[in-house]
């Protein structure tokens, strides 16, 4: 039935909806346990137990690129029994002929209201939803934003329809979207610390090296300031390593976090305006 409703799904919408089966639960992200606490107070538990007024319509998720936002989302999903999907908003809705991309977003949001109760995940929300300016195209970009404020505002969804949003620049939003009644929660996903690396690093080699393996001191002192996606790429090497020259994992480990180079590209900006943007 699944597999069903996704190949429905995918010929009546495209790129536009994508049905998401969650493949990670809590327990397979490492660290930010502040986070999955909020979301076990504030929608996990509240949706299964029919308490929607506790729900917020959505959550703004705020930090650097690579700190587990979207995957945390979908994770929520899997925690609350409840279907998910990801809404593409920018050139997957827009036409090039006039009144179709409107069409195409209200058959979007239709189906949503559909699978309810349900989580819509929208990544990268400042760049995928912009109110537009001048000019034929721009006039569509302001009705499709126009619409989907309006629906996001629409409080007979709460506890039925949640939205969670990722992004890195929230200070590059529309206000109109940031406000509460469209997103009620703002939280940030800030970098982890010692212990948080020290879990991450035990999940993924479950996940890449399909064993127990602690992260030596050394490995845990020079990733200080990495990501979780930064983390995962290490193991994922770390694994390469095991394979092709024949070490123990941690020795792995040590030799992967020094032949990667993380990316640590406005960091600091971006977690100063994670924890600038936070409202709870």
């Amino acid at each position: 039935i699944a597999e069903r409703k996704k190949s429905i799904i995918k010929t009546e919408f495209g790129d536009v909806l994508e049905i998401l089966d969650p493949r990670f639960g809590f327990d397979d992200i490492g660290g930010f346990e502040y986070i999955k606490e909020f979301f076990l107070r504030n929608i996990i538990r509240p949706v299964r137990e029919g308490r929607k007024c506790r729900v917020p319509m959505g959550v703004l998720m705020t930090g650097p690129a690579g700190t587990g936002k979207s995957i945390m989302a979908e994770a929520v999903a899997k925690e609350a029994g409840v279907s998910a999907v990801r809404l593409r908003i920018g050139e997957q809705i827009n036409s090039k002929w006039q009144g179709e991309g409107e069409r195409n977003l209200e058959k979007a949001l239709h189906a949503i209201t559909s699978l309810a109760p349900t989580i819509v995940v929208i990544d990268e929300i400042d760049q995928a939803v912009t109110r537009g300016g001048g000019g034929r195209r721009n006039q569509q970009d302001q009705l499709i934003f126009q619409r989907l404020l309006e629906f996001m505002a629409d409080t007979s969804h709460r506890g039925e329809i949640v939205f969670l949003a990722a992004t890195n620049r929230p200070d590059l939003m529309d206000a109109a979207l940031r406000r509460p009644g469209r997103f009620d929660k703002k939280i940030p996903f800030l970098i982890l610390d010692r212990d948080e690396r020290s879990t991450v690093f035990r999940v993924m080699a479950r996940r890449y090296l399909e064993q127990e393996v602690e992260a030596p001191d050394d490995v845990l002192d020079s990733t200080e300031g990495w990501t979780g996606a930064e983390i995962e790429a290490a193991v994922v090497k770390a694994a390469e390593i095991v394979d092709d020259e024949n070490v123990e994992p941690a020795s792995a480990l040590s030799q992967a976090v020094k032949r990667l180079s993380p990316s640590t590209a406005d960091l600091q900006l971006m977690t100063l305006l994670a924890v600038a943007e936070c409202n709870d």
